[in-house]
């Protein structure tokens, strides 16, 4: 199988704060809100781990006058491309496996902003197909890094989604974390959950 497709689906704790995700339609545009601190981003990890709960936190402007469900996400991304995307969602990352994701997440539809006449005419977008307002991300499309959304592969879940211990299949902290965090999963039940550092992956 390429490497582009991965059967671990990651969720970072380090989104910058306040982010108007209406108005980003491209990854570089994240650089003009203040990042988290690895302590807040930790901090996050720590909340999402004892919750159990991926809190649904976003919603995105689809037309002039309709708009995405709050949600939260995910995104397939393989291991070893995972470095890139760090500096604009924190250093911190959640890896749950595919059967927790599959049957309860759904890909996005990425489309140009340019492209959403030709989908509202063709589509409508109220009442019952409500469910494909939910799915669809505006993003550019462009060759340099940071231009587009696509490569995040994101898949979506309308609402707060709940999830076991033995779905959360790896973590990824920073080096100076690790120990902190292998404790904190032996005391709250991740048994079975693996440990990775920033450090390491970057050695791949």
């Amino acid at each position: 199988m390429q490497r582009y497709y991965s059967n671990i689906y990651w969720h970072f704790t380090g989104s910058p704060s306040d982010v108007d995700w209406k108005k980003i339609k491209k990854p570089k545009e994240l650089k003009d809100y203040p990042p988290k601190t690895i302590k807040d981003t930790y901090e996050t990890l720590e909340t999402i781990l004892l919750s159990k709960t991926l809190k649904a936190t976003s919603a995105e402007k689809v037309s002039s006058t309709e708009e995405t469900a709050p949600f939260c996400c995910v995104c397939d991304i393989p291991l070893k491309d995972l470095d890139y995307h760090m500096k604009y969602y924190g250093k911190v990352a959640i890896g749950f496996n595919h059967k927790a994701i599959h049957g309860n997440f759904n890909p996005v539809l990425y489309i140009d902003p340019e492209h959403m006449p030709y989908i509202n005419h063709s589509v409508s977008l109220k009442d019952g197909s409500k469910s494909l307002i939910n799915l669809i991300k505006h993003t550019n499309f462009g060759v340099e890094r940071g231009e587009s959304f696509y490569g995040e592969r994101e898949w979506r879940y309308i609402g707060d989604y709940r999830f076991n211990e033995s779905d959360v299949e790896v973590i990824i902290v920073p080096k100076d974390f690790k120990d902190k965090l292998i404790h904190f999963l032996q005391q709250n039940h991740y048994d079975d959950t693996t440990v990775l550092t920033w450090e390491l992956i970057q050695l791949l």
